[in-house]
């Protein structure tokens, strides 16, 4: 009897029954891109003690891709390390103790969006010999980098423009984030959409390309849109000091201000006699 008791215990100490539990307190449902993660790693250990190699904490970013051809075609998940803490290493848990680790992790400038099969994770594991390692894992959610809402907001505003559901998408070839908005009623005449492409620079400004898809007035224009060119496509960038004030607010103004400065020219180029 004690032998088989024995056994039962040496099998919940291999498969951890009974044994860590694991908490990752992330502190917010969406973290934007180049921003910080930061939380606590909670571990409450339970019906025995648990010593081990190390306990770490991994940011990953994941994606899926397809793998092989024809029949043996599948899709697999792929994750990529970020950044690594190790929190403990040769450690032991006593039983029935809950440990706190606090923990900090910057996301990269240009990091990729979440999608449903695409983001990043923090993954924890507890390096056990001799026993399955104990491990969580926990996908977070991040969305556009602030300065890049802040355009939009700025455009919606100040110019009555409205952004275009579910348009926000990342582009794996240029790290650039796209998102796309509605001109208000008096300016549809003249686009049917506005679109930027947009990457955060190092010294906190953004840089890239603001897209406007014209409107057809003209017979040009109809030829144009056949061919797929009826779009004007702008540098755009915006350095720290033209995207916050003083106070660390954003100058939505400016913002405005800037793109406004295409707006007029686009109309002015298409049709001299419009009064904009």
């Amino acid at each position: 009897m004690e032998a088989a008791m024995g056994i039962l215990e040496a099998l919940k100490r291999t498969f951890n029954i009974g044994g860590a539990k694991i908490e990752i307190l992330a502190g917010s449902s969406v973290f934007p891109q180049g921003g910080e993660i930061k939380g606590q790693l909670l571990i409450k250990c339970g019906n025995y003690e648990i010593s081990g190699n190390s306990i770490t904490m991994l940011l990953e970013e994941f994606w899926q891709e397809r793998r092989g051809s024809g029949k043996n075609s599948h899709t697999v998940t792929v994750r990529s390390p970020h950044g690594k803490i190790t929190f403990a290493d040769r450690f032991t848990l006593d039983s029935g103790m809950e440990y706190a680790y606090p923990f900090s992790f910057k996301l990269p400038l240009n990091s990729r969006l979440s999608t449903s099969s695409t983001g990043w994770s923090l993954m924890v594991v507890l390096d056990v010999p001799k026993a399955f390692d104990p491990e969580k894992r926990i996908i977070l959610k991040v969305g556009p980098a602030k300065e890049f809402l802040a355009v939009s907001e700025a455009l919606q505003r100040q110019l009555n423009f409205k952004e275009k559901p579910k348009s926000w998408r990342w582009d794996k070839s240029t790290s650039a984030t796209y998102f796309r908005l509605i001109p208000a009623e008096d300016l549809q005449k003249e686009f049917d959409y506005i679109a930027f492409e947009l990457l955060q620079e190092y010294n906190g400004g953004v840089s890239g390309t603001v897209i406007f898809d014209l409107q057809e007035k003209f017979l040009k224009d109809y030829f144009k849109a056949i061919v797929d060119l009826d779009w004007v496509r702008q540098p755009f960038k915006l350095e720290r000091s033209e995207l916050y004030r003083e106070k660390g607010s954003f100058n939505y103004e400016f913002i405005t201000q800037k793109l406004n400065t295409y707006i007029r020219k686009i109309i002015a180029e298409r049709d001299p006699y419009n009064k904009v």
